[in-house]
């Protein structure tokens, strides 16, 4: 939404005009982007952890996550938010249609990733959805065994970040901004 909120309302070019190097205003997007997808990311995964916690004890249910766990949901999830702001912000500056953005990763997250990781989870759980959950820590209902190691986790979705914002930024530097 950084950059397609931008281009729907035409702000993009006084922006382009100000800053010539398109490459360098993508990037700045991506910086911003992904502070804030750490930040609203690990208020989440906070809220989660906390209301998770409160309505365990409040039936009078034992919690069994270590501190580490916990941890490892904070910091990875946080993480995992600032990737997925970048890869979206590099998927924005492709299809540039802001609904048409949103619509696009929902139903690759929510629908593609789903039946990959479901049908066949040798080739799922190298997904950027997937890959967050690993940073995360989050178990599938297929098991955590078909999740790849946090810190694989973390290089994969980080490279899909990086390969979006690339092509994001190829293809704002080739196409008219009007």
């Amino acid at each position: 939404m950084s950059i397609t909120g931008e281009i729907r309302h035409g702000t993009i070019r006084p922006t382009f005009l100000i800053t010539p190097k398109r490459a360098r205003v993508i990037a700045a997007k991506v910086g911003a982007s992904a502070l804030a997808g750490a930040v609203v990311g690990l208020l989440a995964e906070a809220l989660a952890a906390g209301a998770g916690s409160a309505g365990f004890a409040a039936r009078g249910i034992h919690i069994a996550i270590s501190t580490g766990d916990i941890a490892q949901m904070l910091i990875g999830g946080a993480a995992a938010a600032a990737l997925w702001a970048a890869l979206g912000t590099g998927v924005g500056a492709i299809v540039r249609n802001q609904v048409g953005a949103v619509i696009g990763l929902c139903v690759w997250v929510l629908l593609v990733e789903t039946i990959l990781i479901g049908n066949l989870p040798s080739v799922g759980k190298f997904t950027p959805g997937a890959s967050a959950g690993a940073l995360a820590g989050a178990i599938q209902t297929q098991g955590a065994t078909n999740l790849l190691v946090p810190a694989l986790g973390a290089l994969l979705l980080a490279a899909y970040a990086a390969a979006a914002v690339a092509a994001g930024s190829i293809v704002t530097a080739r196409r008219d901004v009007g």
